[in-house]
This record gives structure tokens, sequence and C-alpha cells, in this order.
């Protein structure tokens, strides 16, 4: 594996791994804020609609939960870039979420939350399969060159008269 490769992938990784939680902990503790920034641009600028303040909590423990989990792929995929698993975890979790936000965006009241959902989730779901992809073909060139059953070569026993 390349080993310039290896070091970008770790380092976006462990960014990923401070983001998760960092979110997880802004979600969970501000919530109220967290709508204040989604509602700006719809609010500020009468682009889209400002999604509601929820008044319950039960789904707010679900998305925290789902960003700890995201926080702990991040981190174990970059410990063990070798084991692509849980990349792609990652890369399923942001299409999802990115699909259903595209549905409820287009099949329910089009919320600025929903669009703001998609613009950071899909791209995530890109780069995260793009580096793992380039993680992926980079161990198969590295291992062409060099085999996995190379033995050493023998050449003509050398003797010595003495």
């Amino acid at each position: 594996m390349d080993p310039i490769l290896r070091s970008r992938y770790v380092l976006i990784m462990r960014i990923f791994t401070l983001v998760y939680l960092v979110g997880a902990a802004l979600f969970f503790f501000l919530p109220q804020k967290i709508f204040l920034i989604l509602n700006f641009i719809p609010t500020t600028f009468g682009v889209l609609q400002p999604i509601p303040e929820s008044s319950e909590h039960f789904w707010l423990i679900l998305a925290v939960s789902m960003m700890t989990m995201l926080a702990a792929l991040s981190l174990l995929s970059s410990l063990s870039p070798q084991i692509h698993g849980y990349a792609f975890v990652h890369i399923l979790s942001k299409l999802v979420s990115s699909g259903c936000f595209l549905f409820l965006f287009l099949k329910t009241i089009p919320y600025f939350a929903y669009l703001a959902g998609i613009i950071v989730d899909f791209p995530i779901a890109i780069l995260v399969f793009w580096i793992t992809m380039r993680i992926m073909i980079s161990k198969r060139r590295y291992n062409k060159k060099i085999p996995e059953s190379a033995e050493p070569v023998v050449g003509p026993e050398v003797t010595t008269n003495g």
C-alpha cells in the first residue's frame, strides 16, 4: 500500500472521527442551536422552508447514536486501513441518509434542512468511497510488485579452498 496514500486515508478518517464526535455532542447538548443554524438560510433569505423545532428528543438520541457509530467506524478505519468493511459501512450509512433526505425533500415539505443533509452527507459518501477505492487499488498494485511467494534467489554455491 502506498505509504503517502495510507497516511492521507488515516488522516481523513481521524478528522471524521473528531467531526462526528463533536457533531454528536452538539446535536445532543445544543439541539436548539442546530435548528437555528439549519434555519438561518430559509429564514434570512426566504429560500425553501425552515424546519420546525422538535419538542421531543427520541430521534435526537438515534442521531447521536449514529454519529457515535460513525466516529467509531472512522477511528477503526484509521487504525486498520487494510480492513475495507469499516469504510463500506460508513459509505452505506451516508448513502442511506442522503437517499432518505432526498426522498423527504421531494415527497414531503421541502425543508432546507433536508437539502443541507444531502449537501453534507452525499459528498462524505463520495469522499470515503473514493479514498477507500484508491487504497484498495494501491494495495493491489503494491502486492503485485512484491509477490507473496517470493523466495530468495539461490545462485551457484561458492566454495573456498582454504
